[in-house]
């Protein structure tokens, strides 16, 4: 037999706490024996139990003689009703009943069954009363669905508690130049449920705060869901020069100063996976460029910027930079300076905010005539007779000293590859206790 439960809007949102099936027997006999006894056995001995049928079935073509379609049932038995081997046995019926009473109403508790079909329409499909086997044919027969005395057929008995189906609030975001997750993502909420939302930027752009039907500057934003909302993230470009996320093709001019950013700007950590380049030029030929940092965080001896003194990555390097230490001012001795950011896979680190500068190109690699009179180079090879105690300091292209040799005395001759120069062009200041001073133009291949 089965009840549609799913046409009792009712129980649809209700706490079912019982749930009783109710069948009335008719009679209770045993084979040939109407009266309920035969040989000192009597109906007494056999309890009926109820289990869930799994697969549906035609009550057209269901007869006594005819259980077609049931999970537990054969269609080989000779009498009709299934191999009795293959069908539950008592201790995992659902529920039993051990009313003997020729004619009764019998009665099973089926709680947590109709509860199961209550949450899941699609796996109801009845039960199946049966009775405990026996030698002496036990048999029980019940009024149907269309027995006479309406009052004597099938009941299913449910006691509940109403339930109120919880108000909805539906949740519309609105981003332009960034996007808007919402966690979880739903078309509606449960009053009092908690929404969070998160706005991503896109390349260039910042978050400035939501608007609508919340205005916050948080972000992530929790919300809470009393009433139908719509919130739209808002994003201004950034003011100043973003690292690229690619590595050709990305050149600025610098006119005057202004402010240089990993990729996602001063708010955001910068993306991981990077290989990205960066050519700035000064817009007045003669000019230089500086970047002058103000903060440095990026993941150390993993991420890291690197400097070169020139239009490209081949350009000599000036200096490469990881971790936390402030490069404080980086210049190119030309009006080109070159940069490349490099970012693994992994972790979250806020990179670095800087000012760009464009100023006059200071002459550092102008020979001095008077170091020609104790001093010569020949390739990466330079000779001194500078006197006692001369000392030697290497100042690469943007003006940072190098290397400094201290009490160097008499003829030397300095292999420049030798004393951690990479190559470039440096100026090899000179200066002698004698008083001898000067400067001489080098370079190291």
């Amino acid at each position: 037999m089965k009840f549609d439960l799913s046409s009792v809007s009712v129980l649809q949102n209700a706490t079912i706490t019982s749930a009783k099936l109710r069948l009335y027997a008719k009679s209770k006999h045993l084979s040939n024996y109407p009266n309920g006894s035969k040989d000192g056995y009597t109906h007494n001995n056999y309890d009926k139990g109820v289990y869930e049928a799994s697969k549906s079935w035609d009550q057209s073509t269901l007869t006594w003689m005819s259980y077609y379609g049931q999970a537990y049932e054969a269609t080989n038995s000779a009498y009709g009703i299934g191999n009795y081997g293959s069908r539950p046995m008592p201790s995992s019926w659902l529920a039993t009943c051990t009313n003997h009473n020729l004619t009764s109403w019998d009665e099973w508790d089926i709680t947590s069954s109709v509860q199961k079909y209550l949450s899941n329409s699609s796996a109801n499909y009845g039960w199946i009363v049966q009775m405990e086997s026996g030698s002496n044919d036990p048999s029980c027969e019940y009024a149907s669905s269309e027995y006479s005395d309406a009052t004597l057929r099938p009941e299913l008995v449910i006691t509940y508690t109403s339930g109120t189906p919880a108000t909805q609030f539906s949740l519309t975001t609105n981003a332009t130049n960034g996007t808007v997750i919402k966690s979880p993502d739903a078309a509606t909420y449960d009053s009092a449920s908690t929404v969070q939302l998160k706005a991503t930027p896109a390349h260039g752009y910042k978050f400035a705060g939501w608007s609508g039907s919340v205005t916050s500057s948080t972000n992530p934003l929790s919300v809470t869901m009393n009433s139908n909302k719509n919130i739209t993230a808002n994003f201004t470009p950034i003011d100043g020069i973003l690292m690229p996320i690619t590595s050709s093709g990305n050149s600025v001019s610098i006119n005057g100063d202004t402010m240089f950013y990993d990729d996602n700007g001063p708010d955001s950590s910068y993306t991981q996976g990077l290989n990205s380049v960066l050519t700035m030029e000064a817009g007045d030929s003669t000019h230089k460029i500086s970047i002058v940092f103000d903060s440095l965080y990026t993941e150390q001896g993993y991420d890291s910027l690197i400097f070169y003194d020139g239009p490209s990555t081949s350009s000599p390097v000036i200096s490469a930079w990881t971790g936390t230490t402030n490069p404080g001012t980086i210049s190119s001795s030309t009006k080109y300076l070159t940069i490349r950011f490099v970012s693994d896979s992994g972790g979250e680190y806020y990179g670095w905010i800087a000012t760009v500068k464009s100023s006059p190109q200071t002459p550092i690699f102008a020979v001095n005539s008077v170091a020609k009179q104790f001093a010569s180079v020949k390739g990466s090879m330079l000779s001194i007779n500078a006197g006692s105690d001369a000392k030697v300091s290497f100042i690469a292209s943007n003006g940072r000293c190098l290397k400094e040799l201290s009490n160097v005395s008499g003829f030397s001759v300095i292999d420049m590859t030798r004393i951690g120069l990479s190559a470039g062009v440096y100026l090899a200041k000179i200066s002698s206790k004698e008083g001898m001073s000067g400067s001489i133009r080098c370079i190291v291949k």
